[in-house]
């Protein structure tokens, strides 16, 4: 039995013999009186029994109050809590069973002994200190953490309690002490790392505020203060915002729409969201982070707002924006003037052209003819360089459309081949080209794939010595295709091998005689690489060049042919008397359309200056060919053409464009609205003879 079981006993004893006394005083009262004894003995006998009475209820009550007391030191102790008492001379009035054990000392406590026989050394100062400070004041609550080396040599931290109380023993203290060694470790650690995150928090570029649950910034770290111009921590995100928030394209955003109202009210984290603030001093641009935070032990979540600043960014952007709108407008004005000038010069140039082209076709003294040769040289010189800076400009435009097909390797390389056979034939060169596999194909467009390797191979030829050699060869490995032109030239040093790609770079092929822009290769490299490949040079001085074209392969798969239904563009058999309506606004082009003319004498040129005139005289005249330039006065040449595909007297006459607009514009309307035919200025002659031949002269079928 404990101390204070066995305590309980004795004055529940006591208790009892003073209740047992009390009752038999009464019944010897009532005997007295009964018997007819003296008021006295009855009066002495009352105040016995009142006097017993009052003696055990005041037991009885010392009894149930010892009950409370001991149970509530036995659910202390049950949750860790050791109940101690001390007397006013500092000995253990009373101490909870497991003292020792929560103090780590290996001296267990006894009633009457001195506290300090029992405590901790490291302990005792400013426990006893304390106690005997209550003890003296009286009243009054200490509390605190004691921190010590218990008898094994570990670090302990115990948590005491202790409170004055007075009593008719006199005064003393009681209390409790907790071993929360394990519990304070975990909240120094938890302390160190809140330390350490908010010291990494504090360190970051970007500003970050913690909200809890109701919106109210509890941490922010210097740089949101410093961003915001204030003291954050308090803050409330429900309260009027001081500046005026704007999205990324400069529209309002509501108060109700910013960042941790937003998050708070749907849950759904923001990310990356770039908003403008104005402020006095100006607008200043954020991007914003902003995530919900998983609720705490407290139930309560919040959320987390990272605050960029991007006011510099954003304003190098608009710099940025800035500059490439002028940039775009110069380069749509470059388009422009290139289309223009290259339109206005194409005018007369057609006149000079064709002039001298038919001159050329006559019987004339030499002297004159040299005179001619010379002019269609000058000719087609100024041609290729207009063609070329047209091409150029396109290709940096991006408006340049190829198309990715599985073309065939051989079938490029022979066209190509026989457009430089009598150039190469000429300078007396050997051109060999090593056998290609028919079923090779490559990823590319084939008629600007033809383009670039026309261009290599007349360089090739160009730029070789007399008697040289050109060499053709394909090489394959199943996943990239190469195609290598060498020539036995002269060769380029290695340190101007790019140089050769850079627009107008001709090196120092200007003093050798041979003509060219200085284009072709800056064209040639721009096309390749817009079909995915590249173009590149390896040469030798003294030796020669190889230029190599180096492509994605196709599948070699055999090419199908199919019989068509008939080509809209095959020229019908059309035989006798004729009538052509050309409809240009421009006399010398007429007149130059009629000397193109006269090999048909029985073919009649009808004019129309406008393409009202134009649309009128074709339903009048039904001619059997209409030419129609595509810039009118009043119409564009496509709204004519448009006009007279939906007359049905006039929709199946055959058209030929006639124009000196060569930007690709045809490429823009669709395959079913173009003319049958499309002829630029100035003209080749020979060339568009041919093509009227088709449409004039009967069917040798």
């Amino acid at each position: 039995m404990s101390p204070r079981a066995a305590a309980v006993a004795a004055v529940s004893a006591r208790v009892a013999v003073g209740v047992a006394v009390a009752v038999a005083v009464v019944v010897g009262v009532v005997g007295a009186a009964r018997a007819g004894a003296g008021l006295l003995a009855v009066f002495v006998a009352a105040v016995v029994a009142s006097a017993a009475a009052a003696w055990a209820a005041r037991w009885a009550g010392r009894a149930d109050a010892a009950v409370r007391e001991d149970r509530y030191r036995t659910i202390l102790e049950a949750a860790g809590q050791v109940v101690f008492e001390v007397d006013e001379q500092g000995r253990w009035a009373y101490v909870g069973p497991s003292f020792s054990d929560v103090l780590g000392v290996r001296t267990v406590p006894r009633v009457g002994e001195p506290c300090r026989d029992s405590l901790p050394a490291d302990a005792i100062p400013l426990l006893t200190e304390a106690w005997i400070s209550l003890r003296d004041a009286g009243g009054g609550v200490v509390s605190g953490d004691v921190r010590y080396l218990d008898d094994d040599g570990r670090k302990r931290v115990v948590e005491w309690f202790a409170v004055a109380q007075r009593g008719r023993r006199g005064n003393g203290v009681v209390g409790t002490v907790r071993d929360v060694t394990r519990e304070r470790r975990q909240q120094e650690i938890t302390a160190a790392l809140e330390r350490r995150e908010q010291t990494v928090i504090d360190a970051l570029p970007d500003g970050v505020l913690l909200y809890d649950s109701e919106g109210v910034v509890v941490r922010a770290n210097p740089r949101a203060r410093e961003l915001a111009g204030r003291e954050q921590v308090g803050v409330q995100a429900h309260g009027p915002y001081p500046h005026p928030m704007v999205d990324v394209h400069g529209d309002p955003i509501p108060f109700e729409e910013a960042p941790v109202l937003r998050v708070l009210r749907t849950g759904e984290p923001i990310e990356d969201m770039v908003l403008g603030v104005d402020r006095p001093d100006g607008r200043v641009w954020r991007r914003i982070t902003a995530l919900p935070l998983p609720p705490g032990p407290d139930g309560m979540g919040g959320v987390v707002v990272i605050n960029r600043d991007i006011t510099n960014a954003m304003e190098h952007l608009e710099d940025l924006a800035r500059a490439r709108g002028e940039a775009e407008r110069a380069n749509q004005a470059k388009t422009e003037f290139l289309s223009r000038l290259h339109h206005e010069i194409r005018t007369p140039l057609n006149a000079v052209y064709t002039a001298a082209q038919l001159l050329d076709e006559r019987e004339l003294p030499e002297a004159e003819r040299r005179i001619a040769a010379r002019i269609l040289k000058g000719c087609r010189l100024v041609i290729g360089l207009m063609e070329d800076l047209r091409e150029i400009s396109l290709i940096e435009d991006g408006q340049v459309r190829l198309r990715h097909d599985a073309v065939d390797v051989a079938d490029v390389v022979a066209t190509a081949l026989a457009s430089v056979e009598h150039m190469a034939a000429s300078t007396r060169l050997r051109v060999e080209v090593e056998p290609i596999d028919p079923a090779l194909r490559v990823w590319a467009d084939g008629k600007r794939l033809t383009q670039v390797l026309v261009n290599l191979l007349s360089n090739a030829v160009k730029y070789n010595r007399p008697e040289g050699l050109v060499r053709v060869r394909v090489e394959a490995d199943g996943t990239r295709l190469r195609i290598h032109v060498a020539d036995t030239g002269r060769g380029i040093a290695a340190e101007h091998a790019e140089r050769v790609f850079e627009p107008f770079e001709r090196l120092d092929a200007a003093r050798t005689g041979v003509e060219g822009t200085g284009l072709g290769l800056s064209i040639s490299r721009r096309l390749v690489e817009t079909m995915d490949g590249t173009l590149s040079l390896a040469s030798e001085v003294g030796v020669g060049s190889t230029f190599t074209v180096d492509l994605a392969q196709a599948p070699s798969v055999p090419a199908l042919h199919v019989a068509g239904d008939g080509d809209r563009s095959a020229p019908p058999a059309l035989a006798g008397a004729a009538t052509v309506l050309y409809i240009e606004d421009n006399p010398e082009n007429v007149e130059l359309m009629h000397d193109v003319f006269q090999r048909w004498p029985d073919v009649v040129v009808e004019v129309a200056m406008t393409g009202t005139e134009g649309l009128a005289r074709a339903e009048a005249l039904h001619p059997k060919l209409i030419l129609l330039d595509l810039h009118l006065p009043d119409l564009h040449g496509l709204e004519v053409l448009d006009g007279l595909r939906q007359r049905p007297s006039t929709a199946d006459i055959p058209v030929i464009m006639v124009t000196a607009d060569a930007t690709g514009w045809e490429q823009e309307v669709p395959a079913a609205q173009r003319p049958q035919a499309i002829v630029t200025k100035p003209l080749d002659v020979k060339a568009f003879t041919r093509v009227l031949s088709g449409w004039l002269e009967p069917s040798r079928a």
